[in-house]
Parts: structure tokens; sequence; C-alpha cells
């Protein structure tokens, strides 16, 4: 009886630890985000960059270039600020981009504004909208980029009116590093989304795409 008192206290042990790891990388991840949307409010706090916004619909030439020139080296300065950034997205009133990628270059074919993720922006007035892992098929690589995403609309610090778009495109990378202690050669690891969506998994297979098992539970928590 000893014996089997010891062992159930060692498995009860290891719960606990599992349980903590848990939390700890659970934690990290949201500490992730929030250092990221941190950026995205760069231009609400940057007087240059709102009224370079504001004015780019008056502009044309010469004036016009070097407005769009302050937004474009907005980006390339933001984009220095960490490595784990794929590239940073600026959109104008009138959905003109002002980016900067740190892999590689991107389709000039690929409409941003029609994604459900574009609008949702749009919908939500400020408030942060992550887009979970998705293939990034805007990216001209010649293997799939999964990447995941923070943007939200920039408004205004006058009258709150939307003045444009920012989002930030992230390195998956990012999260096989925080979820790492969880990690072992002997078993599978997954998050998925409030939608049951698969946001990371030790494999590539899937990510993205609503996640199907037998052994997982009608509800669960996220």
């Amino acid at each position: 009886m000893r014996l089997i008192h010891t062992m159930l206290n060692f498995f009860d042990y290891r719960n606990q630890i599992k349980k903590k790891l848990i939390y700890i990388v659970k934690s990290n991840i949201e500490n992730y985000m929030n250092e990221i949307e941190k950026i995205t409010k760069a231009p609400d706090y940057s007087t240059e960059i709102q009224q370079t916004l504001q004015s780019l619909k008056y502009k044309v030439g010469i004036q016009r270039k070097e407005a769009e020139e302050k937004l474009f080296n907005t980006v390339d300065v933001l984009i220095g600020l960490r490595s784990d950034i794929v590239g940073i997205y600026i959109f104008d009133d009138t959905n003109n981009k002002y980016y900067k990628t740190s892999r590689s270059d991107i389709t000039p074919f690929y409409s941003f504004v029609d994604q459900p993720s574009f609008r949702r922006m749009k919908e939500l007035k400020g408030e942060r909208v992550i887009i979970p892992t998705h293939k990034a098929d805007y990216y001209v690589t010649q293997t799939p980029r999964y990447i995941f995403s923070i943007g939200r609309s920039i408004l205004s610090k006058e009258n709150k009116e939307e003045i444009g778009i920012m989002y930030v495109d992230l390195d998956l990378d990012v999260i096989r590093k925080i979820v790492s202690p969880l990690q072992n050669n002997n078993n599978q690891f997954y998050i998925l989304d409030g939608d049951r969506n698969l946001v990371y998994s030790n494999d590539q297979e899937g990510l993205g795409e609503p996640f199907q098992s037998s052994w997982l539970p009608p509800s669960f928590l996220v």
C-alpha cells in the first residue's frame, strides 16, 4: 500500500508540474501578444504618422511621394525592433499599402482588403484582431510560409475616426520556442483557438485548419 500511495503522489506531482507549465506557456503567449500589440499602437501616439495618413489624400506629385516615403520609413524602423517580425503593413484610408518584409517580398496580386480579417479590423474600431496560424500565400517563397498576425485599425487622436489599418505578420517559430518546455519526442502537442482551428502542433500538417480528433471533447477550455 505504501508503494501505491507513493506512486499516486508521484503521478499527482507530475500532473501539477504539467498544469503549471501549461499555465506558464499560456501566460507567455499572452504576454508576447501584448508586446506585439504595442507595436501596432505606434501610430496612435505618433503625431507625424497621424498627420501623414490624414494628409495623403490631399497630396499629389512630389509632396505625395515625400509623405509615402515617411510611411515606408516608419515600417522600416518598426520591423527592425524585433527579429521575429516577418512583415509590417500600414494601409491608408483608401487602402494603399506601405509595407516592409524581413524574409521575402509579397506578390502584387494579393488583395488584403478582401480578407475577412481586414474587414474585422475595421469593424472593431481600434481593438486588436489576432489572425491565427495561416498559410501566407502572398509571400513569394518556394515553400509555404505559416505565420500568425495581429492587426487593428488606426484611429485619429482628434475625432477617433479610422484613418488607416496596421497589422504585423509574425514567425511561427516564436510559438515553437514558447511551448518547447512542454514538448518531447514522445508526445504530440496541439494549440487550438476558440474556433477549434489548429494554431500550432509538432508538425505543420493541418495548421490553420479545423482540428479533427476523436479524443477531443465537444467543449474544451482555450
